[in-house]
C-alpha cells in the first residue's frame, strides 16, 4: 500500500470508502496513516483521526413500542461525543497542556455557555474538556441501553453538557489551532454495531461537511446498509469517492452480479 493511496485518502476532502479484506495489515496501514497525520498547531496539515470506539452495541428491542426519533437523537448525539472526544484525546497526545490551556479559549466558551447560570464555569483545562465529553459519551450510550431494553428515558440534567453540535465544534477547535485543513476521520469497520450507529455514518455521508470527512475502511461484504435514519440512500460519487486497497469491491460487485441473474 504505496505513499499514493495515502495521499488519495488523506488528501481528499470528501467522504470515502475504502474497500479491503480484514486483515492485520489493513489495520496497520490505516492506523499508521493517522499517526502520520497527527494534530498539529499553526499549520494547515491534514488531521487524522483513526476512531474505532464509534458504535453503540447491537440490542434486543424486547418487541417495545419505542420512538425512532428519539433513537435517532440518542444514536447521534453518541457518535458526535465519541468523535470529539477521540479528537480531545488526539490533541493532548501531540500539543502540550499548557498550549492547548490557552489556545481553546473557543471550546471552552461553547461548553461554559451551554452552563450559564451555573456558579462556577465547568471547562478551563483540555483535561477538563477530557472528563466533559467522555461522561456525556457513557451517558448517551447507557440511555440508549436503558431506552431499547426497557422502554424508559434518562434526565438530561445528569451530564454537563447533554449535546454535541459536531459540525460547530470542529469549527472552532480548527481556528483555535490555527490549522484549516480538513479532518479526515477514519473509521475501521471491523465488528457489528447498532445499525442506528451505522445510518448515523450515512447522514454525515449524505451531508456536506466542510470541516471534516469520514473514511469508512471495510471490506465491501461486511459493511450491512447504505441507508440513513430517514431512509435515504447514500450513492458512489455523489456522495462519496471509493479507494481499493485489493479485489475485494471487484469480487464483491461480481458476486451480487451473479446473485441477481440467478435470482
Amino acid at each position: 500500500m504505496n505513499d499514493y493511496i495515502k495521499q488519495e485518502i488523506i488528501g481528499q476532502n470528501r467522504h470515502l470508502f475504502v474497500y479491503g479484506y480484514k486483515s492485520e495489515e489493513r489495520t496497520n496501514f490505516i492506523k499508521t496513516l493517522a499517526n502520520e497525520n497527527k494534530i498539529v498547531i499553526d499549520e494547515n496539515k491534514p488531521l487524522a483521526i483513526y476512531l474505532n470506539d464509534y458504535g453503540l452495541p447491537l440490542i434486543e428491542r424486547n418487541n417495545l413500542e419505542l420512538d425512532t426519533t428519539k433513537i435517532k437523537v440518542i444514536s447521534q448525539e453518541y457518535f458526535n461525543f465519541s468523535l470529539f472526544y477521540e479528537i480531545l484525546l488526539q490533541c493532548k497526545e501531540n500539543i502540550p497542556e499548557e498550549i492547548l490551556n490557552r489556545r481553546l479559549t473557543s471550546i471552552f466558551r461553547l461548553v461554559n455557555r451551554y452552563n450559564k447560570g451555573l456558579e462556577e464555569e465547568k471547562a478551563h483545562t483540555i483535561d477538563d474538556l477530557i472528563k466533559i465529553f467522555s461522561e456525556s459519551k457513557h451517558f448517551w450510550k447507557s440511555y440508549y441501553e436503558l431506552y431499547l431494553k426497557e422502554g424508559k428515558d434518562k434526565s438530561l440534567e445528569e451530564p454537563t453538557l447533554p449535546f454535541c453540535d459536531l459540525d460547530l465544534y470542529i469549527t472552532h477547535l480548527k481556528k483555535d489551532l490555527n490549522n484549516n485543513s480538513c479532518f479526515a476521520i477514519i473509521i475501521d469497520y471491523q465488528k457489528q454495531v447498532a445499525l442506528d450507529s451505522i445510518m448515523v455514518i450515512n447522514d454525515y455521508i449524505f451531508s456536506i461537511n466542510k470541516d471534516f470527512s469520514l473514511k469508512i475502511v471495510t471490506d465491501p461484504q461486511d459493511y450491512p446498509i447504505y441507508k440513513t435514519s430517514n431512509s435515504e440512500f447514500i450513492e458512489p460519487v455523489h456522495d462519496y469517492g471509493t479507494i481499493e486497497l485489493d479485489d475485494s469491491l471487484k469480487l464483491q460487485t461480481a458476486k451480487l452480479k451473479r446473485k441477481y441473474f440467478k435470482d
